[in-house]
């Protein structure tokens, strides 16, 4: 059956697949410049900079991001809301130009892309984010401290024994959090706090699964071990898709993670002789990589 497909699929035919999309995706992201409205940035811009974790908890605008991601949003909030939802768009665009090249305006018009600009959440982000640390693992730090259960796929480095990386994924983290702890000692409490409140909350959005949350992070951790021992990376944005709080369908914006890229090969596929495509799976059998 690929046969056929492939016949189908000639080099004309995909650019007038591409190019159809792309339009279709430029009218989308001239939708949201002119006329979406997103909750989700609203959380990262309306939250009370003197308690970010006060009366909005259990609200639609809640901001429930580590106190590192506050810190970070804190500036934000000098600049009109219109600018800052921008801003945030214009960082998806640059995310799937990053990633994707000439298909990023095609990708703008999958639903699931478009739903997560249009609302102004970050899963465009955190797939970009995943991609990249697999060339520079301190990337993962922009994971663990928004949405935190995605941060499975650190597995990734620790099955590999890629140990250098590990520390470097992990530890940028830990730093963030302890500089963030003696900057501001009360948000923590406060965070956790407020994550035991949302956990319990009652998801209105359209989901892809509502299994619970355990068993969907131990899943997912299955499937980033099964895929660092036969080296594909795609199953690490699954995984960190499936990790998430909630699974919902603008989620799936995390898939373009799994784009292949030569920007995001590893240091040791860098220095080696990669195969054409970096991201299938190698004939050789699986070694750790050496930093």
């Amino acid at each position: 059956m690929a046969a056929p497909l492939v016949r189908l699929l000639t080099p004309i035919r995909v650019r007038a697949i591409r190019d159809g999309l792309s339009v279709l995706g430029a009218i989308a992201l001239v939708w949201v410049v002119l006329y979406a409205h997103p909750d989700d940035v609203r959380a990262y811009w309306s939250f009370s900079p003197a308690d970010p974790y006060g009366s909005s908890v259990g609200s639609a605008n809640a901001f429930l991001y580590s106190p590192v991601a506050a810190l970070v949003a804190l500036p934000f909030h000098v600049l009109p809301f219109e600018v800052v939802r921008l801003l945030l768009a214009v960082a998806d665009v640059a995310c799937l130009l990053y990633l994707a090249r000439s298909w990023a305006f095609a990708l703008l018009a999958l639903p699931p892309v478009f739903a997560d600009v249009a609302a102004g959440n970050i899963h465009i982000l955190l797939g970009t984010a995943i991609a990249v640390g697999f060339r520079y693992p301190a990337t993962w730090a922009f994971v663990l401290l928004t949405k935190v259960t995605p941060g499975v796929g650190v597995l990734w480095f620790a099955v590999r024994r890629e140990w250098r990386a590990l520390v470097a994924a992990v530890g940028v983290t830990v730093a963030l959090a302890l500089g963030s702890a003696v900057l501001v000692p009360g948000w923590w409490p406060a965070w956790i706090a407020s994550l035991r409140v949302s956990t319990g909350a009652v998801v209105t959005a359209p989901v892809i699964t509502n299994a619970p949350l355990l068993l969907r992070v131990a899943t997912a951790a299955a499937i980033v071990t099964w895929g660092a021992l036969t080296d594909r990376r795609w199953t690490v944005p699954l995984a960190a898709m499936l990790a998430l709080p909630a699974v919902w369908v603008m989620g799936s914006a995390m898939l373009v993670g799994a784009i292949p890229s030569p920007r995001t090969r590893s240091v040791a596929e860098h220095a080696g002789s990669p195969a054409p495509n970096a991201w299938e799976r190698r004939p050789r059998p699986w070694r750790p990589h050496v930093f």
